[in-house]
């Protein structure tokens, strides 16, 4: 397309010629007036009529070609939105720091719980600080319902509850650095490729706020490429679960968004809906030059404070 663009700027410099060339021998014929210059004008003016044929031509080419790799980017960009919309949420109703510590202390329970067993050791309360903290929050949202069973089947329910919080969360975390392994499993060659393309149809202006599309696209990939190192040691069975679940909740920082209120917590995907507005700003004014369409912007969903996910 850039050979057909270099082509019709030829086309406008030589039709350009051509008519004052015309316009020329016009002149002289209505001075001079014989068969010479008379047949010159015709030939030039013939010529300048073909020439502007090719310059149209050109022209439409150009505005096709141009629709068509600005369709292509915006396309693009918007698939690696949507795969990363399919990345879940991980939703902690504790302190995260001791929340991933009481995540490491769990995976370690069985082997501490040995250990200690095998020297005779009653097992040190620095072991499980953590859970010992998760245990009371867990006592004190449920202080009703324990204050009315006995202190045995009070303790019962705790360690239930501890062991399904375990289970369920690691459940979670297994589940979401899949999906943020498939997530980089798709490609981003072709965006990387048509990014010239788009610089030469744009111009620099627009094209500065192209690339920041595909900057802000760039730059979260590579932390997530970052994490998905201690994610694939995970799977592999060699990394830590809590040092997984700290780079889960290090990347939610840059792509979603909580608002709190006293009753409940709002999630939304920050980082999409922001990208959702920018797209919609590029597909009106640099693809199509039209007004923008109002883009929604909704929660993933809201959960009420006290309701465990």
């Amino acid at each position: 397309m850039k050979v057909n663009c270099k082509a019709s700027k030829l086309a406008i410099m030589i039709s350009s010629i051509l008519f004052i060339m015309a316009i020329l021998f016009k002149v002289l014929d209505i001075k001079y007036s014989n068969n010479f210059t008379g047949f010159m004008k015709d030939v030039f003016l013939g010529s300048f009529c073909s020439s502007i044929v090719t310059v149209f031509f050109y022209i439409s080419a150009y505005k096709v070609e141009r629709k068509r790799v600005l369709e292509q980017y915006w396309n693009e960009c918007r698939k690696l939105i949507i795969g990363l919309n399919s990345i879940d949420y991980m939703n902690i109703d504790y302190d995260k720091d001791i929340f991933v510590k009481f995540i490491n202390e769990q995976r370690r329970k069985i082997g501490i719980t040995e250990y200690y067993k095998q020297i005779k050791l009653e097992i040190p309360a620095r072991e499980f600080e953590n859970t010992k903290l998760i245990r009371e929050q867990i006592k004190e949202d449920n202080k009703e319902l324990l204050g009315k069973i006995s202190k045995d089947a009070c303790k019962k329910y705790i360690d239930e509850k501890i062991e399904e919080l375990y289970s369920k969360n690691t459940k979670k975390i297994n589940t979401i650095v899949d999906q943020y392994l498939n997530y980089l499993n798709q490609s981003t060659d072709n965006l990387n490729f048509i990014l010239g393309d788009v610089e030469f149809f744009t111009g620099n202006a627009n094209y500065i706020k192209t690339y920041e599309l595909f900057q802000k696209l760039y730059d979260l990939r590579i932390k997530i490429q970052e994490a998905a190192r201690h994610f694939r040691y995970y799977k592999e069975g060699e990394g830590r679960q809590a040092v997984v679940l700290s780079e889960i909740l290090k990347l939610q920082d840059y792509i979603f968004r909580i608002e709190e209120t006293e009753d409940s917590k709002i999630i939304y995907r920050e980082f999409s809906d922001m990208m959702q507005l920018k797209l919609e700003e590029f597909r009106a004014r640099i693809i199509y030059n039209i007004e923008p369409d109002k883009v929604e912007i909704l929660p993933i969903y809201e959960l009420i404070k006290g309701h465990k996910e």
